[in-house]
């Protein structure tokens, strides 16, 4: 598998052959740090108007840095947005809950001004490429905007796995579910974060009636244990 580009031209660019030996010869497609031993330039037969026929090839050696240990947490996301000036807080709503049964990454409503000095709210939905076109016909349907902004990038999106651990408060168990995120590296594997599931946390404050924040702090007293007894385990199956 190898990424392509179609256009701007209606003109083969690349042969057959050409293509099989990027394949071949060059699997990987994601830039990075290269020492350049050597830069080629060729010129093809036919004409176009919007660019040189021109062909560039570096030779060189790839330089291995901190980003090749995160390479394999990198995927392709679509990125949506569109400005929110004249439909009400009713709706808005509405289609904030409506969006969350969709298949979506991330939603956010942020506040701002538009150029007419208008308070208004742009509107951000992290999704993947699959599915962005039909969230775009939603966002056009449901909130009557003229146009979404389309933007196609990349993101670092770690390990992570939830587990169930007991706490104890005041001479009662109850069982809470915490999000552990880790990497793995050459060196080994690292934690990046331990946090308790904040629905767990609520339930366990309601049922004592003692302050959330009392229920964190006994609820974070173990997440140095959770730490070592994670780093101590066989490798988790993904």
């Amino acid at each position: 598998e190898i990424q392509t580009r179609m256009g701007p031209v209606e003109a083969e660019l690349l042969t057959p052959t050409g293509a099989a030996l990027l394949v071949e010869l060059c699997p990987q497609t994601q830039s990075g740090e290269i020492v350049l031993k050597e830069v080629v330039h060729s010129t093809g037969n036919q004409e176009f108007d919007q660019f040189p026929n021109i062909l560039r090839i570096y030779s060189g050696a790839m330089q291995s840095s901190e980003y090749d240990t995160l390479s394999k947490y990198r995927e392709v996301v679509v990125k949506l947005e569109t400005n929110i000036d004249d439909i009400s807080g009713e709706i808005l709503g509405d289609f904030m809950s409506e969006m969350q049964q969709e298949e979506i990454l991330d939603i956010q409503l942020v506040s701002s001004v538009t150029k007419k000095n208008r308070p208004s709210y742009i509107l951000k939905i992290l999704c993947n490429p699959s599915n962005h076109i039909r969230l775009i016909k939603r966002i056009l349907t449901d909130l009557g905007t003229l146009g979404v902004r389309v933007s196609r990038m990349e993101r670092i999106c770690v390990d992570r796995i939830n587990k169930l651990y007991t706490v104890r408060i005041n001479e009662q168990n109850f069982k809470v579910n915490y999000k552990i995120s880790f990497i793995d590296t050459p060196e080994g594997r690292k934690v990046i974060n331990i946090k308790p599931e904040y629905e767990d946390l609520k339930v366990i404050s309601s049922e004592l009636q003692m302050p959330l924040k009392e229920i964190y702090f006994h609820a974070n007293a173990l997440i140095l244990d959770i730490k070592e007894n994670f780093l101590t385990s066989k490798k988790i199956k993904k």
